[in-house]
């Protein structure tokens, strides 16, 4: 499987994905770095890892949405991640880095 982290140097976020791991400000693995983000829900979004698409996120019906580059992604539709791809959780940019 390979290895995805999800990058913003700026806020000092470099989280190394798990898979089926929730992304959000009060539950998942995830928390510390999500748990002063006030824009970001409980349970924002969740990573997941399939051997033939490779991993992907999925909102869980967030109060501030998900963006894959710039584009809303519509609840419980899981989308494909590629390396150079930004991920949005509310107003945090992510940068996604897949090796």
């Amino acid at each position: 499987m390979p290895v995805l982290t999800l990058a913003n140097d700026n806020l000092n976020i470099r989280i190394v994905a798990m898979n089926g791991a929730i992304i959000g400000r009060r539950k998942g693995p995830y928390t510390q770095f999500f748990e002063k983000q006030a824009y970001v829900s409980g349970v924002h979004a969740q990573l997941m890892y399939n051997a033939q698409t490779g991993w992907g996120v999925v909102d869980k019906h967030s109060s501030n949405g998900t963006k894959l580059n710039q584009r809303q992604i519509q609840p419980d539709v899981e989308m494909t991640l590629n390396n150079g791809d930004i991920l949005t959780i509310a107003n945090v940019n992510l940068q996604v880095i897949i090796r």
